[in-house]
């Protein structure tokens, strides 16, 4: 008997292959709001300059996925903030909407 969940819906193929040998460096970030802890994976320069930042509700999850990434670097950094500077507040201009943008 197969299972029920593999033929129906199988995993999807992956946008993105990153390779963690080329990680530079691993930050921890812990915010009140609106997630509690969140992850930036940052890969060697000359490899790609894409960054990758994991996020979750669940602090466990989080404090899981960092505890498996800091092996595969040599830098890793914490901080800790109120408030994400990222969100942008209801009535202000965002950098998407700036005239000189469009």
């Amino acid at each position: 008997m197969v299972d029920f969940c593999v033929t129906e819906s199988p995993r999807p193929k992956p946008v993105r292959c990153l390779d963690l040998t080329q990680l530079r460096r691993v930050t921890r970030t812990q915010v009140k709001f609106p997630y509690s802890t969140r992850i930036l994976l940052q890969f060697n320069p000359d490899y790609t300059d894409y960054q990758l930042e994991l996020r979750s509700e669940r602090e466990i999850e989080i404090l899981e996925w960092y505890k498996i990434l800091i092996r595969f670097t040599m830098e890793s950094c914490e901080l800790q903030v109120d408030r994400d500077p990222a969100v942008v507040q209801p009535g202000l201009e965002s950098e998407t909407e700036a005239p000189d943008r469009m």
